[in-house]
């Protein structure tokens, strides 16, 4: 269950930072794939009825749950949290490649840091550790197809289904079969 994979993940960097080690924790969480999960919980309250819709309602409130007990550490302050997903729902499809599969929240959470804002720019998953390490401050030699989301723009981004590789721009996208 999430909300208990929440717990471990705060006891076991609780443990690193107590033994003087900086933290880089991945968090992987799943109850919202098949087979839905959606537990009896205290604290919990569903207002959704259907299995799919429960698990997304879970998984959010189990991420909330764990921002709100990290809030509580010392180390809350200066900690970078990444929330992304690996892939977003199929809402329709009436296309050969279905778009909405490739459109996920990336949120960079540091309230002490980072200035609220929303963005609409075209990013890719491959961003996030270049955009990540610019925030920390970290340099490094990027060998990867990522950009820094906060110094550059990305004109396209590349997505694959099983039987498809399309291009993906701001204005158009291009499909192969």
């Amino acid at each position: 269950d999430d909300h208990l994979l929440f717990d471990r993940a705060l006891k076991e960097i609780d443990a690193e930072i107590s033994n003087g080690n900086n933290v880089a924790a991945i968090v992987l969480t799943c109850s919202n794939h098949r087979p839905f999960n959606h537990p009896d919980v205290e604290g919990m309250v569903y207002t959704a009825t259907d299995d799919e819709e429960m698990a997304i309602e879970y998984a959010d409130w189990s991420m909330n749950r764990f921002i709100d007990m990290a809030r509580e550490k010392e180390w809350f302050d200066d900690t970078l949290f990444v929330i992304t997903a690996d892939h977003g729902r199929s809402m329709q499809e009436d296309f050969v490649m279905t778009e909405s599969v490739f459109h996920i929240p990336l949120l960079f959470y540091s309230p002490k840091h980072i200035a609220p804002e929303i963005r609409s720019d075209l990013a890719a998953q491959v961003d996030i550790t270049p955009t990540m390490a610019s925030m920390l401050g970290v340099s490094y030699d990027n060998h990867t197809m990522g950009i820094d989301l906060n110094s550059q723009s990305r004109d396209y981004a590349v997505i694959t289904t099983p039987t498809h590789i399309g291009c993906r721009s701001k204005e158009w996208l291009y499909a192969y079969d």
